[in-house]
């Protein structure tokens, strides 16, 4: 996961990561202003379930008399009134965040296509002949957006929760240490085992995802392409079942990774419905009446309202993580042919007044190929002269024209105007 982190940190340029820790402490803030609105939770029910705590309680002493109030019911609405008030507050705060980090993780996917296409706009001509342009052209349009959901939403969302649940544990802990470190214990324990177990699964198929997208991509442009002789052909049918196997693994793929993200969910119902009976028979047994019971069962049950959708949040990220990272390694992969960009060059007007000649020129595509596909050819043409290259497929008639017209390199020879 550390090698993901920082090849994810690859992707983004200096101002984006000012972005990301500007995020950060909003993460932060938004994590306290919720934990004080469960805080809150707890001397309000005290309130409610013993008033006799107005006077009882230096800090609730404090600011009954400092606000000036005369009887407890007064003070009993005012507490429940700035209570949803925190609540609202840092509900707002919530809801402003995840604004915030769902148009700074989507606009990621038009920065990082735009920076992948740059790439591929000034790599040099020989790259698309020996690449495979659906598959350029699949990294552009999804693979990006896979990245942006899986890695960057994900990522910002998990440290999100994981912030937020810890602060929630902090206050569990202040309260009753031995009950929350057991409860919180009990959770993070059933989550990190079910993670640890099907973590590789999820790499596995995040790979087969990646491999067979790239399939349809390239048999859908073949077919586009080449749907004329298709046609005349009477092929149709051979080509859908082509497509066909492929498509159906990369929808068994984003099926089981649905599976396998949403269903301990759960499992990690049960045991929080075990462990709320757990904390009711705990606190029976510790306390002297039910009264005493009611603010600590009323804390939990509002930390549990934030915490369990906390924790499933935090564990659905991470296995969106662990199915996104092939994904990111392939733009990584991509992202470094920056380094065989041709360097821009302000090449001069050249007047071509008699002739263009051809000397000694030989081109061979790549070490493994048998013989050069033009080997030591030269020629010269008029200025006006008309002139055509007659040859059988693969004879170099297009490699030719090419090297003429400046897009490949000759590796022995070169062309001379005048």
């Amino acid at each position: 996961m550390l090698t993901a982190f920082k090849k994810l940190m690859f992707t983004l340029d200096t101002k984006d990561r000012r972005e990301v820790a500007a995020l950060l402490s909003v993460m932060v803030m938004t994590a306290i202003m919720e934990s004080l609105g469960i805080v809150s939770i707890l001397p309000f029910l005290a309130i409610l379930s013993d008033p006799a705590v107005i006077h009882s309680n230096k800090i609730l002493t404090g600011i009954y008399t400092f606000l000036g109030f005369t009887d407890d019911r007064s003070f009993l609405f005012f507490a429940g009134f700035a209570v949803l008030g925190i609540v609202v507050l840092s509900n707002t705060a919530a809801a402003f965040l995840n604004w915030k980090l769902s148009y700074f993780t989507h606009m990621r996917a038009h920065v990082l296509s735009l920076r992948i296409l740059r790439i591929y706009m000034y790599l040099p001509y020989d790259h698309f002949l020996r690449a495979d342009t659906s598959d350029m052209a699949k990294n552009v349009l999804t693979e990006v957006s896979h990245v942006s959901k899986n890695l960057f939403v994900a990522g910002m969302q998990a440290v999100s929760r994981i912030i937020v649940s810890l602060l929630i544990l902090g206050i569990l802990i202040a309260t009753d240490p031995v009950l929350a470190l057991s409860v919180g214990g009990v959770l993070i324990l059933a989550y990190i085992i079910i993670y640890i177990a099907v973590h590789r699964k999820l790499h596995r198929i995040g790979e087969e995802r990646l491999q067979t997208t790239a399939e349809r991509y390239k048999i859908l442009a073949e077919v586009l392409k080449g749907i004329k002789d298709i046609r005349l052909t009477g092929t149709e049918s051979k080509y859908i079942a082509t497509y066909e196997q492929p498509s159906l693994l990369t929808s068994r793929s984003y099926a089981q990774y649905d599976m396998i993200s949403l269903t301990p969910r759960y499992v990690f119902e049960t045991i929080a419905f075990a462990v709320i009976i757990m904390v009711i028979f705990y606190l029976m047994s510790s306390r002297d009446s039910i009264i005493d019971i009611v603010p600590t069962l009323g804390l939990y049950a509002i930390a549990g309202q934030r915490l369990l959708p906390a924790l499933q949040n935090i564990f659905l990220n991470l296995t969106k993580l662990r199915f996104g990272i092939p994904s990111l390694y392939n733009l990584v992969d991509e992202l470094k042919l920056v380094e065989q960009v041709l360097p821009s060059q302000d090449v001069p007007p050249m007047n071509f007044v008699r002739e263009v000649s051809v000397r000694d020129v030989t081109f061979a595509f790549g070490a493994g190929q048998a013989a050069p596909t033009l080997d030591h050819v030269s020629m010269t043409i008029q200025k006006g002269q008309r002139v055509a290259f007659v040859g059988s497929t693969g004879a170099g008639k297009s490699t030719l024209i090419d090297i003429m017209s400046g897009l490949l390199q000759a590796q022995q020879g070169g062309v001379y105007i005048d």
